[in-house]
């Protein structure tokens, strides 16, 4: 007869429990040498951090396989949360970008932030439907002329919270009230079985949104001379808020245009509480492919609890070679 596929020697440690052994690395966060000993405690194994370490690696390796079709079902659905992240990479600034649905989850570690980082995550740049991202420039780049924007609403609160605690200004207490209002309008429509704001609602939301701009501006011009040194003067922080938002109006808008699109960029947010825990309990990746694989494991985890499959099970079927993602039969939308 012939062995089962992964089987190489009389004796060796089984799917299951290298399956815990990486469940506990990249999702319990716990050090190699902390598995060691936690293995021995639970199963009398001896276990060396070499042993683990090629765990992680081997299941790195054979979860990147899963990727393609990952990205596949992420490029059909309708809205996509794009975020990114510091970590530490030996020691050096890496970042950590996401793509994230309600039921799909990305990661890539890159050294760069900007552009170059976010095609490292291989979604954007061929996306056609709705990016949700914030403010970070590098999500404009003209190479991703085939997404519509939608800005989240969650950051720009923060912001314009900022300028009531630091400026006293009426204009950014009416749009933080102006937004939550068209939330919680748009939740009660959907709670209707509403799938689309009435032409009227949406004239009046933008016509409110136009009249605390013009406030805002008229409050806040723009100083004609600078005080010091030459260039065109700065408008600062309120000025600029306020621009932005005039600027993409349509972007921060998008939420109640579109009932799809979600009020914030929480799901992309919350695909990055394991990586700042890791960065807190480890400080940094001590391999320099560290973050790369720890993303790659990490993706086809989080997507699988997303879909109610724990990671041991899903682990177990990668190392076992039968994993695959046709449990997704459609992407999420």
């Amino acid at each position: 007869g012939e062995y089962p596929v992964g089987v190489n020697s009389p004796m060796q440690y089984g799917n299951t429990l290298k399956s815990l052994v990486v469940t506990l690395n990249s999702f319990g966060m716990m050090s190699m040498s902390r598995i060691s000993e936690t293995i021995n405690a639970l199963a009398g194994l001896s276990m060396s951090d070499a042993t683990v370490n090629n765990m992680v690696v081997s299941c790195s390796d054979a979860c990147r396989k899963q990727l393609p079709a990952l990205r596949k079902l992420l490029l059909g659905s309708h809205s996509i949360g794009f975020d990114e992240t510091g970590i530490r990479v030996c020691g050096k600034v890496h970042w950590m970008h996401t793509a994230s649905t309600k039921n799909l989850t990305l990661l890539a570690s890159s050294p760069k932030r900007g552009k170059p980082g976010i095609d490292a995550c291989g979604v954007l740049p061929h996306f056609k439907g709705v990016a949700v991202h914030d403010c970070w420039g590098s999500y404009y780049d003209k190479a991703y002329a085939g997404a519509t924007h939608s800005l989240c609403c969650a950051h720009i609160d923060r912001e314009l919270q900022g300028v009531n605690d630091n400026h006293k200004q009426r204009w950014s207490r009416q749009m933080q009230k102006l937004l939550i209002n068209m939330y919680v309008t748009k939740s009660k429509l959907l709670a209707g079985g509403v799938a689309k704001a009435p032409s009227k609602m949406l004239k009046d939301f933008s016509n409110q949104y136009d009249k605390i701009l013009a406030s805002g501006i008229k409050r806040n011009p723009i100083p004609r001379t600078q005080k010091k040194g030459r260039g065109r003067p700065k408008k600062g922080t309120v000025r600029s808020l306020l621009d932005r938002l005039l600027k993409l109006k349509n972007d921060v808008m998008r939420f109640f245009t579109d009932f799809k699109v979600p009020y914030s960029n929480n799901l992309a947010e919350k695909s990055h509480r394991l990586s700042k825990k890791k960065m807190q309990i480890a400080g940094t990746f001590r391999a320099s492919d560290g973050g790369e694989r720890f993303a790659t494991i990490f993706s086809i985890i989080d997507t699988c609890r997303k879909n109610g499959i724990g990671p041991i099970q899903a682990l177990s079927q990668i190392f076992a070679d039968t994993f695959s993602l046709d449990f997704l039969n459609q992407p999420a939308r």
